[in-house]
């Protein structure tokens, strides 16, 4: 890439953002307010920790936030915090973070705080909201009296969360969309990641589909969400999620409901619009449900999802839980249907689970259940809400004829079944009104046996048909309480051999009313005829005495379990020569206790090896095994015999040759080979050379040994030694041989002329 293009590369790369910049900032001029662009807000705080977080007291500093992210500062790991609520009237608002190129990163804390007043009319514009795109945590925050209309991803407090978390928020406002498919939630447009503690009481409006009264579109978690605002769209309209889809990971709608009117044409659920292999669990709509197809008081279509302890109000709609469910094997619709009496009463709170609570019904009025994490106190933090509630006025009963007292144990509840008889009539009308008697006490206090008879406690008629027409109707009565049978059982205990005994402890069966062990006016003691230094076997826990005012006592024994103590035999590694005998073999004991040593045993291990004299080089187990005794185990941990190769000595014998001879055939010897071994068992023999040659001088030269392979033996080389003599020329040698026969033929003249001569004497 030449210089000029590089050059046109970084133009373009600071052009684009800057002319979106101005091209947002002039919308926002012919909105008729001032943009976004223009703020020249000045934070405080140093935004490096949520302890010292950016300070965001105005509108002025909030728009700051906008032109610095859509900027491409993201903000990752900072954090910031409202200091008072802002009023965006006169801002043409931008969405903080306009794309998912350009997210908000950091931790936006809305600290119990308010927006109020934004306006965005943005047909054609996505990822509308206060934040448009973030990857960070949004949190804290309310969002009043807003209008907000864009595209597709359009949510009150962001439009569009990829991977983050929006927790704690709330939307009071109308937000619309526009598009084919709309993404369009009161809290959050599109969710990859988190909205939890959230809810929406504004009018939600999308023109085609996946609209929800909280998340329009959900592939993450939605959880502790709640709507009351009408929801309005085309396709997959949910009272708290539009369409919840598995997208590479499970969606899930959990601990949601909706009081709010659902509408649309196809695929419409109370709770979800179109549940695609996610999972809706423990949720209710109260709200009223209408479309043309694939209607549900719960969930509109269903795709191989799961919905788990799912109700809906029959009263506000009469159809299926589930519109059209499309599962493997036709599995049933298993969302229930309730009336308005069922959904109010306290027992359908816990039907749900522990995020549900009932609110206790007031003079007037009962009410559905209610996500413990949002307050009922009225403060104006995020988390408070609007509560929903059903407005059923509630007749006083008369009571017509007590009921009758039935005799119980004590720690039994004072409930129905100690009641019989009684009648309730309708104050206006005179007529029976089938319900119960049940105590007031009945669930958390339990009447003594010594104080029966003695005091007075309180019933209450509730009716079970239209039991939302009626208060409780109050009454007294005594009740005689018999003791409770109590069982006191010295639990089973186990030790080692040697250990000491380890704490003797009761267990009880049929404390009631609170009671523990220490509620006793005299505890039972417990004790075992087994010491430190019993032997290996079963001994007794004996549990007697003690005395409880409400309990007839039984006792039953226990065992306490000795058990053998492990000790551990190692066998010492050892090691030897090739063919010589195995050297002894040895172990070590460790574990005994008491002071105890190998005497103590019955049976003393033994060790062995497979190796023999003759084994080859290698390596074998020594084995230890057997060995019994009364209080121990044992556990055997292996040694190893280690064969290593002998020494085998090979020397080359000694030669000699003379000038210009060829070298004579060399010549080896082996000393050391063992058990009548030869050289015919090396894997390989050993090689011979010299450095000598035929031309080589006079001189000597190392015969050496190289090489050789054997799996028993190692090599030790001896070299010899080629002596190279001088060598005799032909004439000297004609020559010797001649001057020799003329002194051997002058010698026998002579000695044949002496005997001459002798003779001749």
């Amino acid at each position: 890439m030449n210089t000029q293009l590089l050059t046109k590369n970084r133009i373009i790369s600071i052009l684009i953002p800057l002319l979106l910049t101005v091209s947002l900032a002039f919308a926002g001029i012919l909105a008729g307010g001032r943009p976004v662009n223009a703020a020249s807000g000045v934070w405080t705080g140093s935004g490096t920790t949520a302890a010292n977080p950016y300070i965001i007291s105005d509108a002025a500093d909030l728009a700051t936030l906008v032109t610095n992210v859509n900027s491409g500062t993201n903000y990752a790991g900072r954090y910031f915090r409202l200091a008072a609520d802002i009023n965006l009237s006169s801002y043409a608002w931008v969405p903080i973070g306009n794309n998912i190129t350009n997210p908000f990163s950091g931790t936006f804390d809305g600290n119990g705080r308010i927006i109020r007043n934004l306006s965005i009319s943005a047909s054609t514009t996505d990822y509308v909201g206060l934040f448009g795109c973030m990857d960070g945590v949004v949190k804290n925050l309310g969002i009043v009296s807003c209008t907000i209309y864009g595209n597709k991803s359009v949510g009150g407090v962001v439009g569009y969360n990829l991977y983050g978390t929006v927790e704690n928020c709330y939307t009071s406002s109308t937000i619309s969309g526009v598009n084919g498919i709309d993404n369009v939630g009161g809290v959050v447009g599109a969710n990859y990641g988190t909205v939890k503690n959230c809810y929406n009481t504004g009018i939600i409006n999308g023109s085609n589909l996946y609209t929800g009264g909280v998340v329009g579109a959900n592939y993450g978690t939605v959880e502790n969400c709640y709507n009351t605002g009408a929801v309005r769209g085309t396709g997959e309209v949910g009272g708290v999620v539009g369409r919840s889809i598995y997208d590479y990971t499970a969606s899930l709608v959990t601990n949601c409901y909706n009081t709010g009117a659902i509408s649309g044409a196809e695929y419409i659920g109370g709770v979800v619009g179109a549940n695609y292999m996610g999972t809706v669990r423990n949720c209710y709509s109260a709200g009223s449900v209408s479309g043309a197809r694939g209607i549900g008081g719960v969930i509109g279509y269903n795709y191989y999802g799961t919905s788990t302890n799912c109700h809906y109000n029959n009263e506000s709609y009469s159809g299926n839980g589930i519109g059209t469910n499309v599962t493997q094997g036709n599995a049933p619709d298993t969302t229930t249907n309730k009336t308005v009496a069922d959904m109010t009463s306290a027992g359908f709170a816990t039907t749900l689970g522990a995020a549900f609570e009932k609110r206790a019904a007031d003079t007037n009025y009962c009410y559905y259940p209610e996500l413990k994490v949002f307050k009922t106190d009225g403060s104006t933090t995020a988390q408070d809400a609007s509560k929903s509630s059903v407005t059923v006025t509630r007749r006083t009963p008369t009571l017509k004829s007590s009921p009758t007292v039935t005799a119980i144990t004590y720690g039994q509840s004072l409930n129905a079944s100690t009641l019989s008889s009684g009648s309730v009539a309708d104050p206006i009308t005179g007529d029976t009104i089938s319900g119960t008697f049940t105590w007031d006490n009945g669930s958390t206090t339990y009447p003594a046996v010594f104080n029966s008879n003695n005091t007075d406690y309180t019933y209450s008629f509730t009716a079970t048909s239209s039991s939302d027409l009626y208060k409780p109707v109050s009454g007294t009565a005594k009740v005689t309480v018999n003791k409770a049978n109590l069982t006191a059982t010295a639990d089973n205990k186990s030790k080692n051999y040697g250990d000491k005994n380890p704490n003797l402890s009761i267990s009880y069966t049929g404390l009631v009313s609170g009671d523990t062990a220490t509620s006793f006016s005299n505890p039972p003691s417990i004790t075992t005829t087994a010491t430190q230094n019993s032997d290996v076997g079963t001994y007794q826990i004996t549990v007697s005495g003690g005395t409880f005012d409400n309990y007839n006592i039984t006792f039953v024994s226990g065992t306490l379990t000795v058990n053998k103590v492990n000790i551990i035999v190692t066998a010492d590694d050892k090691s030897k020569i090739y063919n010589e005998d195995n050297p002894s073999l040895t172990f070590q004991y460790s574990g005994f206790v008491n002071s105890e040593n190998e005497n103590v045993l019955t049976t003393k291990p033994s060790i062995a090896t497979e190796a023999a004299k003759s084994s080859n080089v290698g390596s074998y187990l020594i084995i230890v095994s057997g060995g019994t005794a009364d209080n121990y185990t044992f556990n055997y941990v292996p040694g190893k015999l280690t064969i290593n190769k002998a020494n085998l000595t090979v020397t080359a014998d000694d030669k000699s040759k003379t000038v210009n001879k060829d070298n004579p055939e060399f010549t080896l010897q082996y000393s050391g080979f063992l058990n009548g071994e030869d050289e015919s068992v090396l894997a390989s023999k050993p090689s011979i050379y010299t450095t000598a040659t035929k031309e080589s001088p006079v001189g000597t030269y190392p015969i050496i040994v190289t090489g050789g392979t054997s799996d028993n033996y190692t090599f030790n080389y001896v070299s010899g030694t080629l002596t190279i003599d001088k060598a005799f020329p032909m004439l000297w040698l004609i020559l010797g041989i001649a001057l020799a026969l003329i002194v051997i033929s002058v010698a026998v003249f002579l000695f044949i002329r002496y005997r001459m001569q002798a003779n001749r004497y």
